[in-house]
């Protein structure tokens, strides 16, 4: 039973020192390669940086820290300068894509595919659509399956090529979709879409 314990404890990690130079100071103390991430020098590391360089983590020059920086930071949530998007206070955006036309038209675009699916044994004409952000059902479809709908917590909106911008709030939970003989819960979000049935 001891012997099991000890058993892989001389191997070495995967990400360990293998290949690292060593190189010796004239103190006689040993520094480990790598590269300096606050003067780009070679062969020590930043906390041992003899430069005293200050680099601003808000628009990576050197020279003054990010609490001075003068450059605006912008928010890629909202847009607004002044702050950056994890201390944004307005509601994160949620936008859809999906590209599929029509059922007629899914065979003449290359990223998509028609086939046949299974929501409670009702076959449903299906895309599947490899640009497609999100799993859709159209409302139609939804209401002649008296499929369960709950209401997300924001507004959603959808590009489509069919209908331009569309909002919605409803999704079906859990659907019970089959593909391919595969059965899979998904959630599907509501769209007005004529033609398809349900967009993968």
């Amino acid at each position: 039973m001891s012997d099991k314990r000890g058993r892989g404890q001389d191997r070495g990690k995967p990400y360990g020192d293998k290949g690292k130079k060593v190189v010796e100071t004239s103190g006689g103390k040993k520094k480990g390669g790598g590269q300096c991430y606050k003067c780009g020098e070679m062969n020590h590391k930043s906390y041992e940086c003899p430069k005293k360089v200050d680099k601003c983590f808000n628009c990576g020059r050197f020279g003054h820290k990010s609490d001075v920086c003068q450059v605006k930071v912008t928010c890629f949530n909202c847009g607004e300068e002044g702050h950056k998007s994890p201390m944004c206070k307005k509601p994160k955006k949620t936008m859809g894509k999906v590209f599929a036309l029509s059922g007629d038209d899914a065979d003449q675009v290359d990223n998509l595919i028609r086939g046949t699916c299974f929501i409670y044994d009702t076959p449903l004409i299906a895309i599947i659509d490899t640009g497609a952000t999100y799993s859709f059902i159209s409302v139609d479809c939804m209401k002649r399956l008296s499929i369960p709908v709950s209401e997300m917590s924001g507004r959603m909106e959808i590009e489509t090529l069919a209908n331009g911008s569309v909002n919605t709030r409803l999704v079906c939970r859990d659907c019970p979709v089959t593909v391919f003989g595969r059965h899979f819960g998904m959630d599907l979000v509501c769209i007005q879409h004529s033609g398809i049935d349900v967009i993968f």
